[in-house]
């Protein structure tokens, strides 16, 4: 059974209270978090993280370099190697270091072995002992650290080595499969993504990755993943930022012909021509024109005839994920009693959509912000409310408003 990002998250932070810990191995598609997921482990614990990519190694990278001393050959560590305290004493003796010389590794931490089976053979025989023993020549590492890894795994797409099955038997196997409500919710929070694009990832889902289909259809071309997502959102902000002193520079999001060409040819650059199309054509019909503050602030003859477009084109996932975008606003503004006029409008925009549409949104709205939805189901507009659920519960696949 795969595990999303919050379970894996738990599971890493479990392992490192452990007192005998695993080695563990994420396996996933490229860009998906994986790397991601060890990091924010390392910030919510406190503890560093060493990150380091078995594919640009060599098998000396991982023995370490080899020193004499009374007629007996001894192996010095990489510096990466998290090696505990005895060990560090014992190469202080050997070398006649002094203690400002001698960097001790702390007593927690993650180590990660990542791009595992992009590394050749000889390399991942190397970490056997790393990964199953916990030391490097005879070097215990520190007990503390957890040590993890990260691969795609699946050769028919990828250009990797093929794993060794008993290297693999020498970590706990999590196949990592975060969900694309947890991405939006990144993107949303803590990620910090910009508005548009997130927008358009709750309209389009079916965008954050690209299925193995479409991977196998298109070797050797750009194509988008929730890593390129990030960059192209931190793209769009930094260009904005760039506009605040130079307005001369097109603005992207202005939805003129000159600007959607050129977002268009800039989407593109991150996330390949399909989907970079995709994401002007958005901006370009509905980004400013059928948005959470339209709806809420701004709804006009215009918004609602927008809306009633998209449903005359059975554009089901776009009307829906509307809604969404709503109560994403509304939690993000931490809003609790909508006003009079915001109030009116939700009702508005709910009585234009479909029946099942109605269903949807008030399922979502009631459950994700319960506060805010009471409130709002006591507003003057009340009696339309109740009968448009009612109606759209009774029959949920009929019925626009009149």
């Amino acid at each position: 059974m795969a595990l999303n990002y919050a379970q894996t998250v738990n599971f890493l932070r479990d392992m490192m209270r452990f007192k005998e810990m695993d080695s563990v191995l994420l396996a996933g598609p490229f860009g998906v978090g994986k790397s991601s997921c060890f990091r924010e482990v390392a910030e919510l614990e406190g503890v560093p993280l060493i990150d380091q990519r078995l594919s640009q190694k060599d098998v000396g990278d991982l023995t370490g370099f080899p020193f004499l001393d009374k007629g007996r050959t001894y192996t010095a560590p990489p510096s990466w190697v998290p090696i505990n305290d005895a060990s560090v004493d014992q190469l202080k003796k050997y070398f006649k270091l002094k203690d400002e010389e001698v960097v001790y590794t702390p007593p927690r931490g993650i180590l990660l072995l990542d791009e595992i089976d992009r590394s050749s053979r000889e390399v991942q025989q190397c970490g056997f002992e790393l990964v199953l023993d916990r030391r490097l020549n005879m070097n215990p590492i520190q007990e503390g650290w957890l040590i993890g890894g990260g691969i795609n795994l699946d050769t028919d797409i990828y250009h990797v080595n093929e794993m060794d099955p008993a290297f693999i038997d020498r970590f706990a196997f999590i196949p990592f499969a975060p969900t694309q409500d947890e991405f939006i919710d990144h993107a949303r929070g803590k990620g910090k993504f910009h508005e548009a694009v997130v927008n358009f990832l709750v309209v389009y889902p079916n965008f954050i990755d690209p299925t193995t289909d479409i991977i196998k259809k298109n070797p050797g071309k750009k194509l988008y993943s929730r890593r390129s997502w990030g960059k192209f959102s931190r793209y769009l902000l930094n260009y904005e930022l760039l506009r605040t002193v130079d307005e001369s520079r097109t603005n992207l999001l202005e939805g003129t012909e000159e600007s959607n060409a050129l977002l268009g040819a800039h989407a593109e650059i991150y996330l390949g021509s399909t989907v970079g199309g995709a994401f002007r054509n958005y901006v370009a019909s509905h980004y400013k024109s059928l948005n959470a503050d339209m709806i809420l602030n701004k709804w006009d003859p215009t918004v609602e005839k927008t809306l009633k477009d998209l449903i005359e084109e059975k554009k089901s996932v776009e009307f829906g994920s509307i809604g969404k975008l709503v109560i994403h606003h509304i939690q993000d503004k931490q809003i609790k009693t909508l006003t009079s006029r915001q109030a009116h409008n939700l009702c508005e925009f709910m009585c234009t959509l479909p029946n099942e549409g109605v269903v949807g949104f008030w399922k979502n709205f009631n459950a994700q912000c319960k506060e805010t939805s009471t409130e709002w189901f006591k507003s003057p507009d009340h009696d339309r409310i109740a009968s448009r659920i009612a109606e759209s519960l009774r029959k949920p696949m009929e019925g626009v408003k009149a």
